[in-house]
């Protein structure tokens, strides 16, 4: 038991002791000295009408703290996903206006892009249960974001299959790339283009996909000032993912080197 909650324990037992049945969620150390959470429940035992001990059981309820946090960062990433999502939605909105002036052309041009991201997030769902093809996986995530044809992104990489539980975070992070390159970077620029490859690597009978995130033809850019949640989302936001980002007069550069489920 941590020092700090002998207390709490102590209060605890009286109250049980004096008849309450007594509910509480608190930490407990694992034998090898980690805290870990659990439901710990006092209940007084009677016998003859007279309370004569105390009951004691504990819950390890990790498992379900886990996944109360998993919900609460979701619930974050799926606000700031929004607010990206109508971000994108805007740039699309301003482009299309510009390259197609024509009212009725540019209700047709802006419908099939909107459709096209609707179409990506759909996938995206999907994937988190499934798991796709990462070359279908990076067309359906990314086309509604290329402000311009598909010149403007190059792919190159093997057949490979990005599983489930990869999904998501893999989506976020290419979808905060896209966004920081129609903000900031290459497709900021009618010039400026996106190659976008991959390779599948071995570390220590490790398998893993390694992808480069590479711009050019943009304008000059610098490394951020700040760090925001999207760029949690790229550097952290893969499990044990390692993610190093240059800033080259060229363009951005981003290497995220993630290793696959066995």
């Amino acid at each position: 038991m941590p020092e700090a909650r002998k207390q709490e324990m102590k209060e605890k037992l009286i109250a049980a002791a004096m008849g309450e049945i007594v509910k509480i969620e608190t930490v407990r150390l694992h034998k090898d000295g980690t805290p870990i959470d659990v439901s710990s429940t006092a209940a007084p035992i009677s016998y003859n009408g007279r309370i004569t001990s105390v009951s004691l059981m504990m819950e390890d309820i990790r498992e379900r703290k886990g996944r109360e946090l998993q919900v609460i960062l979701l619930n974050r990433e799926l606000a700031h996903r929004v607010k990206n999502t109508l971000a994108v939605i805007q740039s699309i909105a301003n482009q299309t206006m510009r390259s197609t002036p024509d009212p009725e052309d540019f209700r047709i041009a802006f419908q099939g892009r909107l459709q096209s991201l609707a179409a990506a997030n759909d996938l995206l769902m999907q994937t988190s249960w499934q798991g796709a093809e990462l070359r279908e996986f990076i067309d359906r995530l990314l086309a509604p974001l290329m402000p311009r044809a598909s010149r403007q992104l190059e792919k190159c990489g093997p057949k490979t299959h990005l599983p489930a539980e990869m999904s998501i975070p893999v989506g976020l992070a290419l979808h905060e790339l896209g966004t920081n390159a129609i903000k900031h970077g290459a497709w900021s620029s009618p010039s400026g283009s996106v190659h976008l490859s991959w390779t599948i690597e071995y570390e220590d009978g490790e398998k893993h996909l390694v992808m480069t995130w590479t711009e050019s033809g943009g304008p000059p850019i610098a490394p951020p000032t700040r760090s925001g949640f999207g760029t949690t989302i790229i550097e952290r936001g893969i499990p044990n993912a390692k993610v190093a980002r240059t800033f080259a007069v060229t363009g951005m550069i981003c290497r995220i080197d993630m290793p696959l489920p066995a």
